[in-house]
């Protein structure tokens, strides 16, 4: 597969600044390399384990990577409104001394063989271990826990991101046998549904790349065919789309943003079956409290809440 990468080149005091105003823009996925954030997470003493790689970054700005669909003319349509909009939201952030903005067309092999230096296996909650196909996690690892495999690279949520960690954790706690993904991104939470023991997973995300990327997905980690469906589309306006999904579900995963959420918080509260819970993330933590009051206001009642890393994730049930 082709893909468009777009490598955003920033100051890293200005980078909370572009990720903010990426994920109100619609980019929620996308990947970090900031030498700051590996220096205060391993500190001086064990420089000796960290990758040769990565200790070249030392003196290096922030990159921000995103890559999106280049295969078809439809996706490459798409791709080129993308990274205009982008070009728009880096002019917003800087100058052109302090932020810069490249774009080139990889091919499948050279993200992923990029990335080998970059990403391996890791665990989440109490159930789950995420890892690249290229790594094979040792067997102690995976007792008392199922695999998903899920590459990164693609711009659609590879599990290591705040956000889809702490679905990860609380759909442990929350899943349900109909479960409606949506913004699915890489397919990653329908595929923990479908490996919890959800009969029926429908992913939706409004990127047709990314529904194209989670129904490789759903492939790739065995997920039977009459389990799972994904689409794209806008619920609220596409007939076609509303038509695929059950009438309501046990559980819903929201993994949008804040002002999406609020949105489709009537959808929401029509697609959730009394006593079932809808998990939302994605939510800056400031915002958590506006989220509450919409959801709130459609019937639907707080259970949990967890923050981190200045994101949210809130459970709530259908009453």
């Amino acid at each position: 597969m082709l893909y468009r990468k777009i490598d955003i080149s920033i100051p890293h005091e200005l980078t909370e600044e572009l990720s903010n105003a990426l994920i109100i823009n619609g980019f929620v996925f996308f990947e970090t390399y900031d030498y700051e954030d590996l220096e205060d997470s391993a500190g001086e003493l064990f420089y000796d384990y960290i990758d040769d790689k990565l200790v070249e970054m030392k003196n290096a700005p922030v990159i921000v990577r995103l890559y999106f669909s280049d295969d078809t003319d439809e996706e490459k349509a798409d791709s080129d409104e993308k990274v205009k909009l982008l070009g728009d939201i880096v002019k917003g952030i800087g100058s052109a001394d302090t932020v810069a903005m490249k774009t080139e067309t990889v091919d499948s092999g050279t993200w992923e063989n990029n990335w080998k230096d970059f990403f391996h296996w890791f665990t989440v909650g109490e159930k789950t271990l995420v890892s690249p196909s290229w790594e094979n996690p040792p067997r102690e690892a995976l007792e008392g826990r199922f695999l998903i495999n899920i590459d990164p690279g693609g711009a659609f949520g590879s599990g290591t991101h705040t956000t889809t960690r702490l679905c990860l954790k609380l759909l442990e706690k929350y899943n349900g046998n109909e479960v409606l993904d949506m913004g699915c991104g890489s397919g990653i939470l329908g595929i923990a549904a479908a490996k919890l023991g959800s009969k029926k997973v429908d992913a939706v995300d409004i990127d047709m790349t990314a529904a194209k990327i989670a129904d490789e997905n759903f492939a790739f980690n065995g997920i039977p065919s009459d389990i799972y469906m994904t689409a794209h589309g806008d619920v609220t306006s596409d007939e076609a789309l509303a038509n695929k999904l059950l009438a309501s579900y046990d559980t819903v995963c929201a993994n949008i943003v804040a002002g999406v959420i609020i949105a489709l918080k009537e959808f929401f509260s029509d697609k959730t079956k009394k006593g079932g819970y809808i998990i939302t993330s994605g939510i800056l933590t400031e915002r958590k409290n506006e989220v509450i009051d919409a959801l709130s206001s459609v019937g639907f009642a707080e259970v949990e809440s967890c923050d981190e890393d200045g994101w949210s994730a809130v459970v709530f049930e259908r009453k």
